[in-house]
């Protein structure tokens, strides 16, 4: 049997948890463009999350982009508006971070600081605890109607 929506949401919460970890690791050793990296990692699998949530989908969700995976949860989730400025920040991670083709090489730090970074991390925490509490809060409403049957 294949896993449930809310499995399979959790098992990605729990990933995109361990993203963010080895993004404060990455912090830490002031590696900032791959702790943006592993950030916008926890960001997306957070959406994902609750893509995976809201539908008993099997398809592969293959897009990094924040942005459209935000707009793709507006209106299952009208409460994810609370970290559209957290969406913001990762507006062009997508592509820039994944590809030297989108980078100006002749920059030794590309483009990512100890700022962005800092910025970066802040807004994957903010969209990991808002796909938790989504979860976690529809879970609850879904067994308490259960119990009530």
């Amino acid at each position: 049997m294949p896993p449930s929506s809310e499995e399979r949401a959790r098992a990605w919460i729990k990933d995109a948890s361990r993203s963010l970890r080895t993004a404060n690791r990455i912090f830490a050793i002031e590696e900032y463009d791959a702790c943006c990296f592993y950030a916008h990692l926890s960001a997306e699998k957070s959406l994902k999350a609750l893509i995976y949530f809201s539908t008993d989908t099997d398809r592969d969700i293959s897009d990094h982009s924040i942005a459209r995976l935000y707009g793709a949860l507006i209106e299952p989730y009208p409460e994810i508006k609370s970290v559209f400025e957290d969406v913001q920040i990762f507006a062009d991670y997508d592509s820039y971070l994944r590809y030297l083709d989108n980078r100006d090489l002749s920059s030794p730090d590309f483009r990512y600081g100890h700022e962005n970074a800092e910025e970066a991390l802040h807004a994957a925490e903010n969209i990991l605890t808002a796909a938790k509490n989504i979860v976690n809060s529809a879970t609850e409403i879904i067994n308490s109607r259960l119990r009530n049957i």
